[in-house]
């Protein structure tokens, strides 16, 4: 029995981005060995997606090219899942670190149509392939890029999360792919100073005394900017409120950690507010989503211990997972 068949599949394809420009910095300040470990480091944000949604590499996956990989998938929300859990393996990635090449950002474009797979050649063909690397290549960092084909087969929960239509062209002029984009990450523009040694490099080439004027004109506003800043805070309450929360570049983590020291002062519209913005940077951070859900159904309920034992007995009960211990031994004491 031939092993070349048709099948009705979602073809995603991602693409680190800036991927030319980091391999070539590896291989000529390090060696090729530094390169291949860049590339399996690229493999294993793939293989963190596919252990999320319960896929095997091998049944997945159809081709890698160094930067890139292609993979088919049987439905089109378990490619949804894919995706979002890899964007979100590089905020991880990306948190602690400030140079932007150590930085891993990935594009990708899905197309769903029939495609012909060669199993004994692992290939696949058939122009939704090309359709989803054109896709791909339309998409920004943190983005997944999907045709009407695919749009249409997702639940309306989902849909949500896409632009509106929208047209790209193809390479040929008549050429055009109607499109929905989806932002999976929430990328934050930062401005970044430039390190000590780039300064120095800057100001022998370029005599120093241009750089070395701006710089310290910059150090003064800086220095004005701080002192206005704690002229300010020293007019502030002691307690932080959430506007001055948000001009921090907090993490899923510190919202939820904040939105359970709320709910252990009985103050259930801060804490609503701080597992929004946890659920908002990352929704399938532990149980942020479900505990948002649970505080948004009692916050009109009446303010006494029942309401407070009952939204702990179910957090504890249902939604345990990343709890710190401190803070769960606290709503153990109150229901006992």
């Amino acid at each position: 029995m031939s092993d070349n068949f048709e099948q009705f599949k979602t073809v995603l394809e991602l693409d680190l981005v800036s991927y030319g420009e980091i391999s070539i910095f590896l291989e000529e300040n390090l060696s090729v060995e530094a390169v291949e470990k860049f590339e399996n480091q690229i493999q294993q944000f793939v293989d963190s997606g596919l252990d999320h949604v319960g896929l095997k590499r091998h049944d997945v996956v159809v081709g890698t090219a160094g930067d890139n990989a292609i993979l088919l998938f049987n439905d089109v929300v378990t490619m949804h899942r894919f995706s979002k859990k890899v964007h979100q393996e590089t905020l991880i990635h990306n948190q602690n670190r400030s140079v932007e090449l150590a930085k891993r950002w990935f594009r990708m474009g899905a197309a769903t149509g029939t495609v012909r797979i060669l199993e004994s050649e692992r290939r696949i063909i058939g122009t939704t392939i090309a359709r989803a690397v054109r896709l791909e290549a339309a998409a920004k960092k943190g983005q997944l890029v999907i045709d009407n084909q695919t749009f249409v087969k997702l639940p309306n929960e989902l849909k949500d999360l896409y632009s509106n239509e929208e047209i790209i062209k193809g390479k040929h002029d008549n050429e055009i792919f109607k499109v929905h984009r989806c932002n999976m990450i929430n990328i934050e523009k930062k401005s970044i100073k430039l390190p000590l040694f780039f300064l120095i490099l800057l100001f022998f080439i370029f005599g120093g005394s241009y750089i070395l004027y701006n710089n310290t004109n910059l150090e003064k506003k800086e220095n004005n900017t701080n002192l206005e800043k704690k002229e300010n805070n020293t007019n502030l309450e002691k307690k932080e409120n959430n506007t001055n929360l948000e001009k921090k570049n907090l993490t899923a983590l510190d919202w939820e950690e904040k939105g359970f020291n709320y709910l252990l002062e009985k103050n259930i519209n801060d804490a609503l507010y701080a597992f929004s913005k946890a659920e908002e940077i990352w929704p399938d951070y532990h149980h942020v989503s479900e505990i948002r859900v649970l505080l948004n159904n009692e916050k009109d309920s009446d303010e006494n211990d029942n309401k407070w034992k009952r939204i702990f007995s179910i957090i504890i009960s249902k939604y345990s997972w990343g709890i710190p211990s401190e803070i769960k031994k606290q709503m153990d004491e109150f229901l006992e």
